[in-house]
């Protein structure tokens, strides 16, 4: 059920999200995390769940896709990882907006073991999502 957080959607349609300025990030939770629409901020993934942060460089919009680089995590050890969600960093978890969650994702579940992992946005749709 991959979709964007409810007040995302409010965000990007109030303006008050640009995905060409944000700090957008990418966060591999484990199955510990219990999804809901509503989560609004990164506080709401309990510390326990997270696995791994990575920044998502290049923002750019094209056609209403919100399109980004790929993301490297590095020697990657950890909890098995069985959901990515994107997010935008402010500094402060508590007005860090939740953007996006994705639990059907080619190669996801799986449990890292050492080597560098790459996750990108599926070229195929074209982004990570679609206003």
């Amino acid at each position: 059920m991959n979709q964007l957080y409810t007040p995302a959607r409010e965000k990007f349609l109030t303006g008050q999200l640009d995905w060409r300025v944000l700090d957008v990030r990418l966060i591999l939770v484990s199955a510990t995390y219990i999804f809901s629409t509503n989560h609004e901020f990164l506080d709401s993934i309990p510390l326990a769940a997270r696995v791994a942060d990575g920044d998502v460089l290049n923002e750019t919009t094209t056609d209403g896709f919100a399109q980004g680089d790929q993301v490297l995590f590095p020697g990657l050890l950890g909890d098995e990882i069985t959901q990515i969600i994107l997010y935008a960093n402010t500094g402060a978890e508590s007005t860090s907006p939740l953007i996006a969650y994705y639990d059907t994702v080619t190669g996801v579940p799986f449990t890292p073991t050492g080597i560098d992992y790459y996750i990108s946005p599926d070229l195929v749709f074209g982004g990570f999502f679609r206003l």
